[in-house]
């Protein structure tokens, strides 16, 4: 009888230490921080770095912008677009910044880099070309 008893317990201690090292590394993984793979790196994006820069110096007033002879429909096309894109900026920007009234100072080219700096910088939802 008594071996019996110490079979029956090193049978249940065997099961109960085979369930635990079973057991508890899943279920560690799961509770933590711990993953056991590295987070993906965000998807790179394709910048026109060019783009970028002339946008970017135009809004921090580092180019000299005189005024266009623009057609009256482009210049209503072009306001529309940068009060949209106005809208869409936070708030601290909406502030400090008055876009529309870039309508009219730049060329196509300019206007174009403007609008796709914005787009890129503040992850607006992108008018008809600004990408």
């Amino acid at each position: 009888m008594n071996r019996r008893h110490f079979f029956k317990r090193a049978l249940t201690a065997g099961v109960a230490l085979f369930c635990a090292m079973f057991f508890i590394p899943v279920a560690s993984e799961a509770s933590g921080t711990f993953r056991p793979f590295p987070p993906r790196p965000p998807a790179t994006l394709d910048i026109d770095q060019e783009k970028y820069e002339l946008g970017r110096a135009i809004l921090t007033n580092r180019i000299r912008l005189t005024p266009q002879n623009l057609p009256a429909s482009e210049l209503r096309s072009r306001t529309s677009r940068m009060e949209s894109l106005q809208r869409q900026l936070p708030r601290s920007i909406q502030n400090r910044i008055d876009l529309p009234a870039f309508a009219p100072l730049l060329t196509d080219e300019q206007f174009e880099a403007l609008e796709y700096y914005l787009v890129r910088r503040y992850k607006l939802r992108a008018t008809s070309s600004a990408l």
